[in-house]
């Protein structure tokens, strides 16, 4: 069922005519209108709706077109007009019924005198057989009433909402039992739908449908209105009934979340495959980078692309190819457009690819089967590939769904980022959202393969300067004259894609299997509850060992030790940790630089948790006194990351909103790894100080336990 809301302004010219008065329609009292008016203007309406309804049923093939022609039929009575004069003027309504065995229509409309004219408002309530056919039969009859009605742009507003039944409300609020969309995907359509964007805005000016087709698989419309946000009007394609591109920023947002973070982080890409129902923007921002040689297009509509291509220029245009190539994005020398369906080219190729970017249409589950992915991932061209999807928004931090049913994206990160031996694609996996983006899908899981390399540590470096240099050095020149290549994208905005929503963690932790990991039931509970917060503890003097932190109070085990000191280091990332190393093998006289390199490897450890990378070390902390335990008799403390990156089966957890929003704790953080008395020393496991301990280093952990005074000695530097 669905409501169009008409109300505007007759033309003067229009009012004098209906209304039978003089020249002065604006003087006239509606209330003294003949009732014939009414009528014949509801009458009017009635058969402009049995008109369009049919139409769309031709359009749609329907084999009951010429029954339905037959038996609509408008009843009419003179009972059914009633007048009123009120002390603001008058207003006479008229309502009308017409109905067959599968439509229903209610039409009600009334004039009133306004300070403006005579003003005209229509009601009219349709129920048909699809969402489609109601919707659509509704929106071709609002030119054809301003156009009988003389109603300019400027003095009508209208709306087409949808109106759920009882039933219909009820399963969208609970979910219902046979419902196969989770909440969040509901929240998305909603959001994403012409219903919500275009059709429902009675406050937005100048809507005007450009196009209305339909290819083999997809019904398309291409809209225009104006925006009180925006300087120019908007032009926006919605496929199935939900935004596929839009000439609003959103839709440049949306394409730079997608393609830059995954092209800066992979250190050469060549060769691109984009899978989208609507690519010719990410074609485009694909092509900035000059190291790019080959994109692969598949699972494109050619009808709704052409449509892009006709209303929306500036996402084709592709100026900065050079005058060799086609000013076209699609046309590039360097783009291949699969002209086959996704499935049938997916499961028959062999071509590699170093990044892989998929636009999930909003509604689509296909594009989110595991089966699918495992396909991609074999198409990877090396560890040093990437996979990036775009799907939905982050969930909200309230709406939470916490049976163990799982929505399509929702099952897709726990197979890819779960251990192959389980099935999984053993992956490492990280999400970031695009506000900006909305509402097209703002959330983009980002999947680097097992063992993760060069790519993984380039997109969790936190160095905004860095990648600003890497846009500068990888994309072409002469992109844009506004002196930046991107509208969004950029090494700050890189930044804040690292830390994500506490909507995320608060979603992790209320559904399966995440609320039973250790990290949601048993860390974060600890984390914020004093009582399991210890910090007194003091350095000692020993003859043997040198130095030795010792606990002046009774510990329990599994609390947390000194944890002022994750927030008391310097953490050096992987890139800045090499170019230190080169830097000091190029310059050996820079003593300073050694010694600050040797204070971090004597001093520090690795912390290679899920987003960060790289050394710490403490440079306040009495932790930093913490002495290498021998035997496990002797071990009192551990790290957190030893005993919360784990399952109930055993198997590492590669995807951990909580952990990824503490990527600076774990790692770092330590606790009691057993009853602690008040005066035993606090020792650890040097062990855990390196993600990968070479000959070297466990050599050094050996020396230091058969020398008589065991421990630690300080001043010892392992290079």
């Amino acid at each position: 069922t669905y409501n169009l809301y008409f109300d505007g302004i007759l033309h003067p010219d229009a009012g004098n005519r209906l209304a039978g008065q003089g020249d002065d329609a604006n003087g006239s009292d509606c209330s003294t209108l003949p009732p014939t008016f009414l009528t014949e203007l509801s009458t009017n309406f009635m058969n402009d709706i049995i008109h369009f309804y049919n139409t769309v049923q031709l359009n749609m093939a329907s084999e009951s077109t010429e029954e339905l022609s037959e038996s609509a039929k408008c009843l009419v009575a003179q009972d059914d007009i009633f007048c009123r004069t009120t002390a603001v003027g008058g207003s006479c309504v008229a309502q009308h019924l017409s109905e067959s065995d599968d439509m229903e229509v209610n039409v009600l409309t009334r004039l009133q005198k306004s300070k403006e004219g005579i003003s005209i408002r229509a009601e009219v309530i349709m129920t048909a057989p699809t969402m489609h056919l109601a919707r659509e039969t509704l929106t071709g009859m609002v030119p054809r009433a301003s156009l009988k009605l003389g109603c300019s742009t400027d003095d009508m507003v209208w709306s087409i909402q949808h109106q759920p039944s009882f039933t219909e409300a009820k399963e969208s609020f609970l979910g219902g039992n046979d419902s196969v969309i989770a909440d969040q995907e509901r929240k998305d359509c909603r959001a994403a739908s012409i219903d919500e964007l275009i059709l429902g805005k009675a406050w937005m000016k100048n809507r005007t449908r450009l196009d209305h087709t339909s290819s083999t698989s997809h019904l398309l419309d291409v809209w225009s209105y104006e925006d009180v946000k925006f300087l120019t009007p908007v032009k926006s394609l919605f496929v199935d009934g939900y935004l596929a591109a839009t000439t609003s920023p959103s839709g440049v947002a949306h394409a730079e979340a997608l393609v830059h973070p995954a092209m800066i982080a992979h250190p050469s890409p060549t060769r691109a495959l984009i899978i989208s129902l609507t690519p010719n923007v990410i074609v485009k921002e694909v092509l900035k980078y000059k190291s790019i040689n080959h994109v692969l297009v598949v699972g494109l509509d050619e009808v709704a692309t052409s449509l892009i291509e006709k209303h929306m220029p500036n996402q084709c245009e592709c100026g900065f190819m050079g005058p060799k190539e086609p000013s076209n994005c699609m046309q590039c020398t360097a783009v291949k457009v699969v002209k086959e369906s996704l499935n049938s080219w997916l499961f028959s190729q062999e071509e590699s690819f170093d990044v892989v970017f998929v636009d999930v249409p909003i509604g689509n589950h296909e594009w989110l089967s595991t089966d699918m992915y495992d396909r991609l991932h074999n198409l990877l061209s090396e560890k040093d590939a990437i996979i990036v999807v775009s799907s939905g928004s982050m969930p909200s931090l309230f709406e939470v769904d916490t049976e163990t049913i799982l929505s399509s994206r929702e099952s897709l990160i726990r197979h890819v980022s779960r251990e192959s031996k389980f099935g999984g694609l053993d992956a490492s996996t990280l999400l970031y959202d695009e506000p900006l983006a909305q509402p097209l899908s703002s959330t983009y899981i980002i999947i680097f393969p097992q063992d993760a390399g060069s790519p993984y540590y380039r997109f969790v470096r936190r160095n905004a300067p860095a990648i600003d240099v890497d846009l500068v050095n990888r994309l072409r020149p002469d992109i844009s004259d506004r002196g930046h290549p991107t509208m969004v994208y950029d090494g700050p905005t890189h930044l804040n894609y690292l830390m994500i929503s506490r909507a995320w963690e608060h979603w992790y932790c209320q559904t399966i299997p995440g609320r039973n990991l250790p990290v949601c039931a048993d860390f974060l509970p600890k984390w914020f509850n004093q009582s399991y917060h210890f910090s007194n503890a003091e350095v000692k003097r020993d003859p043997k060992k040198g130095r030795s932190l010792i606990t002046r109070e009774d510990i329990p085990k599994g609390h947390f030790v000194l944890p002022d000191d994750a927030a008391l280091g310097i953490r050096i990332e992987r890139d800045k940790w090499e170019a230190l190393n080169q830097f000091v093998e190029d310059f050996p006289d820079a003593t300073m630089f050694r010694d600050f390199r040797d204070f971090v490897i004597a001093f520090g450890f690795e912390s290679e948790s899920l987003e960060r990378s790289g050394w710490v070390v403490s440079i306040a902390s009495n932790n930093s006194f913490t002495n290498h335990a021998c035997t496990k008799e002797e071990e009192t403390t551990t790290t957190i990351r030893d005993i919360h990156f784990t399952e109930d089966g055993g198997n590492d957890v590669e995807f951990s909103p909580p952990v990824n929003r503490r990527a600076d704790l774990f790692g770092v953080l330590t606790m009691t790894s057993r009853d602690v008395k008040a005066g035993e020393e606090l020792t650890m496991d040097y062990s855990c100080f390196r993600e990968n301990p070479d000959e070297e280093f466990k050599e050094f952990l050996r020396e230091i336990c058969e020398e008589e005074n065991g421990g630690l000695v300080h001043d010892t530097v392992i290079e």
